[in-house]
This record gives structure tokens, sequence and C-alpha cells, in this order.
């Protein structure tokens, strides 16, 4: 496989998973879940300049990374602090896991192995669904990964 084929499919793959993840984002899921709520209130405080600590006690504890990412997107949308910019930071979150994926696989295994497991989880239900929600936990595959394909 050249370099040339191996980089279109894996835009192509990127394509799909962006299409799985961003496609009527705002729609569906339908409605807040709580778990979404609370990621909204506090990616708002920090927004608002309200609270920017380096640790989210409140709530049994929370990790600032999805917050502050959350944050981002608010600014970035003009103010939005509705579910979207909740949803497009998952969903970026979730993309760029896709890409982790290939390049892991690809350092590890080979070309075809990258390119299978982007495949894969770009088309994984349960990596989609994940991506689709307003939860902090997309960040966890994504930083796992980092971790493996530099160490």
């Amino acid at each position: 496989m050249s370099k040339r084929s191996e980089l279109l499919l894996l835009f192509l793959l990127l394509a799909i998973a962006a299409v799985l993840r961003f496609l009527w984002l705002d729609r569906y899921p339908p409605g807040w879940h709580h778990d979404e709520a609370l990621m909204g209130v506090m990616a708002a405080e920090v927004y608002q300049g309200i609270q920017r600590p380096i640790f989210f006690p409140a709530y049994a504890g929370q990790e600032p990374l999805y917050i502050y990412l959350a944050a981002g997107a608010m600014a970035l949308m003009g103010g939005n602090q509705d579910i979207l910019p909740l949803r497009l930071t998952s969903a970026g979150l979730g993309l760029a896991t896709v890409l982790v994926a290939y390049l892991m696989g690809k350092e590890m295994f080979g070309r075809r192995v990258g390119l299978l497991g982007a495949a894969f989880l770009g088309t994984s239900f349960w990596q989609v669904m994940s991506s689709r929600n307003g939860y902090r936990s997309i960040t966890q595959p994504l930083l796992e990964g980092l971790a493996i394909y530099f160490f």
C-alpha cells in the first residue's frame, strides 16, 4: 500500500467517524442527562470566570480537562452555554481518539493494523455513543492511547 493511498484511506475513515459523531449532534441523543448538566454547569462557571480550580471538589471530585475544554468550546461559540459545546467537545475528543488508534496501531503493528484499528474504533457503537454525549469519560481513551503511543 502506497503512502498516498494510506493517507487517503485514513482521511476517509476519519470522515466517516466525524459524520457519525457530529451529524445532528444537537438533536441526538435527545435532551440533557444529569451528568451532562453537571459538566455544563461547571464549564459555564469556568467560562464566566466564577471558578478556575485545578481540581473540582464538588460532586465527589472532577478532573478539570474536559470542563476546561468545554468552557473553551463555549467561548469559541460566542458564549453558547447550551448542550452543543459539551457535545462538540466530546465529539472532537472521540474523533481524536480514532486518529490516535491509527497512530498506535501503525507504530506497534504496521499500517494495516493502524487502519483497521481506526476503522473499528471509528464505527464502534459504544465509542460513537460516548462521543455524542457530554461526559468527561471520553477523555480517558484518548489520554491512555496517547500515553501508550508516546511510551
